[in-house]
């Protein structure tokens, strides 16, 4: 039977981004543009409907995009924790030639006179 290892992600690598996300964005952006298109289809009474749904949809939108967000960062770690699992268990393919100093790399010099 395989043996499976359980592959935990690293302390020093942070998976989650800052601020609002390129999703969250397009998500309250989108909610915004659904609520442009709808003003154009729904009755125009005095208590315009825009300035109801428009806080409502960018919540939703917001909403969406958190779920698309967390379901990115989920595959993307995932990813990363292969890969990382990858190289723990076959050091020998990632090993690097070590870097040449600088005083290897200059030719002898001698001043013509």
């Amino acid at each position: 039977m395989a043996e499976y290892r359980q592959v935990v992600p690293r302390d020093d690598y942070h998976y989650k981004s800052k601020g609002v996300t390129l999703f969250q964005g397009g998500g309250i952006l989108s909610g915004f543009l659904t609520v442009r298109v709808l003003m154009y289809k729904l009755p125009k009474i005095p208590p315009s409907p825009l300035l109801y749904f428009l806080p409502l949809s960018g919540a939703i939108g917001y909403g969406i995009g958190s779920v698309l967000d967390k379901l990115s960062e989920t595959r993307a770690m995932k990813t990363q924790l292969a890969l990382e699992d990858y190289k723990d268990q076959h050091p020998d393919d990632f090993n690097l030639a070590p870097k040449p100093q600088y005083k290897d790399l200059l030719m002898p010099w001698s001043p013509v006179r």
